[in-house]
């Protein structure tokens, strides 16, 4: 009896028997792909819950972070402005930064020159 004759393996979709050249670096790039975009919408997740809890609770300032990481007390009651002396609100509004709305928060020139001149007991401001 003659020996039977194995059939040949199925041709790939493109008709070559090799996967096409690049198809690991093609998986990398998908699962990185995928990766990102999980990572993405965890921080629009993450965002959005932010922003809703917002809307009920005030937001954390970074000094009372700082105390609540040193176990200080933090005192959050809310006022309204008439409880303020006028000369109060009126001090506040002029140490206002004058130049807000020309950098974008931060005013980078004036901060090197507090570090290029902290005076002999540290930063004066």
């Amino acid at each position: 009896m003659p020996p039977k004759k194995s059939a040949p393996p199925p041709a790939s979709p493109k008709g070559q028997g090799a996967p096409a050249r690049g198809g690991r670096w093609r998986r990398a790039f998908r699962r990185l792909v995928r990766v990102l975009s999980a990572v993405a919408l965890a921080l629009v997740i993450v965002w959005a819950t932010l922003m809703a809890l917002w809307a009920f609770v005030p937001p954390v300032s970074t000094l009372m972070a700082a105390r609540y990481l040193t176990f200080r007390a933090v005192d959050r009651r809310w006022l309204p402005l008439e409880r303020f002396s006028p000369g109060l609100v009126a001090s506040v509004l002029a140490s206002e930064d004058s130049q807000f709305c020309r950098h974008s928060g931060v005013d980078f020139d004036q901060l090197r020159t507090v570090i290029a001149h902290p005076g002999k007991d540290g930063p004066r401001r």
